[in-house]
């Protein structure tokens, strides 16, 4: 409610309810009912969703959607803004027919209850769910929206800023005429990594505003699954949301840097900033960090596709576009650091400087993992325990810049967490599991740079690849297997879950942020000689 209460104090429309009703029920509700309505499956990730799913073309589908609108905008009033998401990642129906046939009945049934409600009242709906074209083929898409009055439903699309060259609402003929709202997700995953085109994103948001197909588009809608890291990028997109024409790359750096670092550091940070903007803030690349990962094979593909890595349950995206960037980042922490006498106590100026940091080590962690590959693969053993110690030094120094500042430690999160009332007693548990493993189901998805994460979770991992290469090659071996490997990452994995941590403070870095990005700059700046090593990996 104070959430709510705030936004509309500052002049914004609040609609605090994202999802809206899929007709979820308790499964006590569902016992009750089970033989007196319509009830579907569904299942998402693995997971079984609590409670049971009515259908909505059973009429006990609105009764409970009005219930539950009456009680909504008795709590939080209404500024005539309800979501009605379709059943996202899921498949309501067994056969494409009843998928359409569910689809179009919550259509029509949201727009029932919402105006038996609130006759103003406006529906909004996602189109992430249409990213799956096998279930949400365009004449589905179309007959979903079309089952809305005109006026009574808005798109909020996800998620533009991934779609390159062929955007959803190009292929959704603009939505066939609908409202909508130009969408990005940006950060999927919960990815904190520094990513994103600055430039590519100015150009399409003014594409958009100056189309004339696209005159139904009102706006811009974020949506991100993280958020207080890329702080640059939201910056921009805010403004491209008030003003699309009225945001030029060169001027808002020159601005951002006035407002976040001041006026006499300004004219040097903006320097470091375009040395992001030409590297990570260049390409919608959202290449991970590889230790984030199980690591199980690195192979060089044909020329002139470049090295790639393979990851279980994942795909092969270009290293050498990254391997381009770590000149670029190395150089934006030199400049930083030179602001670091005026700026070494602002927070703003440390986040930045352990964002680059980590992003830096990051990148040259991927680059050096595939060198040891390739010396682990030709049975070079003095390259690969030269390439496998410097692997260990760089994620040391991943831990000791994050340490450095408690925004980037779990365990002052966790304490807080603990110490409010009727937490429940397994809550650092379960946190510990969903940045992990989530149950099993879904493994890494929320990849994090927490200074435990890495030393306690990531780092074992990594290690345990290595000694596992370490053993192979000294037997002759150069043979990578799944089966092998798994087991021992599993072991790690369960122990982290299972298993809580403490960390002593004496344990973490004692100098500051700005101390401990020297220290990696003076342990791992390129030489020129693997400047001109890495631009041969093309």
């Amino acid at each position: 409610k104070k959430f709510v209460a705030y936004g509309r104090r500052l002049g914004m429309k609040m609609a605090p309810d994202f999802r809206g009703f899929l007709g979820q029920v308790p499964k006590e509700f569902y016992e009750a009912y089970r033989d007196k309505a319509r009830f579907i499956e569904i299942r998402w990730a693995g997971f079984d969703p609590p409670g049971k799913f009515i259908h909505p073309a059973d009429p006990l589908y609105r009764e409970l959607w009005k219930a539950y609108l009456e009680e909504y905008v008795k709590r939080y009033g209404t500024d005539h803004l309800y979501a009605a998401q379709t059943y996202s990642e899921k498949e309501p129906g067994r056969t494409p027919e009843a998928q359409k046939e569910i689809d179009i009945a919550h259509a029509k049934k949201a727009v029932e209850a919402v105006k038996s409600v609130d006759p103003q009242g406006v529906i909004f709906t996602q189109s992430w769910t249409w990213l799956n074209r096998k279930l949400w083929p365009k004449e589905n898409v179309k007959a979903f929206l079309d089952a809305f009055p005109e006026g009574d439903v808005m798109v909020w699309e996800l998620w533009n800023d991934n779609a390159g060259g062929h955007p959803m609402y190009k292929e959704m003929d603009y939505y066939f005429g609908k409202p909508w709202l130009m969408g990005f997700l940006y950060s999927y995953g919960g990815q904190t990594n520094l990513h994103g085109d600055l430039a590519g994103l100015v150009k399409r948001v003014r594409e958009v505003a100056t189309e004339p197909k696209a005159k139904k588009c009102l706006g811009i809608a974020v949506q991100p699954e993280a958020m207080h890291h890329n702080h640059v990028f939201f910056d921009i997109l805010s403004r491209l949301g008030w003003n699309p024409m009225g945001v030029e790359l060169g001027s808002f750096l020159e601005e951002y840097a006035f407002r976040r670092y001041g006026k006499e550091s300004a004219p040097k940070m903006v320097r470091f900033l375009k040395e992001l903007a030409a590297s990570v803030y260049g390409s919608d690349d959202t290449y991970p960090s590889l230790y984030h990962l199980r690591i199980y094979e690195i192979r060089a593909p044909p020329p002139p596709s470049g090295l790639q890595s393979i990851w279980k349950g994942a795909y092969g995206v270009s290293l050498s576009q990254r391997s381009k960037f770590i000149p670029h980042l190395q150089r934006a922490l030199e400049i930083a650091l030179e602001e670091a006498g005026r700026l070494g106590e602002c927070p703003l100026f440390q986040h930045d400087l352990i964002d680059v940091g980590r992003q830096f080590l990051a990148d040259l962690f991927n680059l050096r993992l595939a060198w040891l590959y390739e010396a682990f693969k030709s049975g070079d053993k003095k390259t690969f325990g030269k390439e496998a110690h410097i692997l260990d030094e760089v994620l040391q120094s991943l831990e000791m810049l994050l340490s450095s500042n408690d925004y980037f430690c779990l365990q002052p999160i966790l304490d807080k967490a603990m110490a409010l009332p009727d937490v429940p007693k397994d809550f650092d548990q379960r946190v510990r599991d969903i940045l992990t493993i989530w149950d099993g189901k879904i493994l890494d998805y929320a990849r994090r740079d927490y200074y435990e994460l890495v030393r306690f979770y990531y780092r074992k991992r990594v290690n345990a690849f290595i000694n596992y290469l370490e053993e192979k090659i000294a037997k002759g071996s150069n043979e990578i297997r799944d089966d092998e490997l798994s087991p021992l990452y599993h072991e790690i994995e369960q122990s982290w879950v299972r298993k809580p941590f403490r960390v002593k403070k004496s344990e973490k870095y004692a100098g500051t942020t700005a101390e401990a990005a020297e220290e990696i700059i003076k342990k791992h700046g390129l030489t020129k000689e693997e400047l001109r090593t890495i631009k041969v990996l093309k």
